[in-house]
């Protein structure tokens, strides 16, 4: 089954989870008919959101933006932290 882009002219929500200085985010875009199955959208941090959208069954989607094998260890260790927090937590 082949996904079909939304037309020029359909309206679109963003989601995005990252900061001011916009160096890091993750946005979701949908349409405004799919946004309106959206139940939850939860920054975790500017590079961990949850997405909840409601239908048949609720989905929990998780973008990650994950630090880079060069960056701070600290960085990397608090980032796999929330991850994991935010696995935990969810259903």
């Amino acid at each position: 089954m082949a996904i079909q882009p939304p037309a020029i002219d359909d309206q679109m929500t963003v989601f995005y989870s990252g900061g001011d200085k916009r160096k890091a985010g993750v946005r979701f875009m949908v349409t405004s008919n799919a946004a309106r199955s959206v139940i939850a959208f939860q920054p975790i941090s500017e590079r961990l959101p949850v997405f909840t959208i409601n239908g048949t069954v609720k989905t929990h989607i998780i973008s990650v933006y994950a630090p880079t094998e060069t960056s701070p260890d600290q960085l990397k260790d608090d980032f796999f932290n929330q991850l994991q927090q935010m696995l935990d937590s969810l259903p």
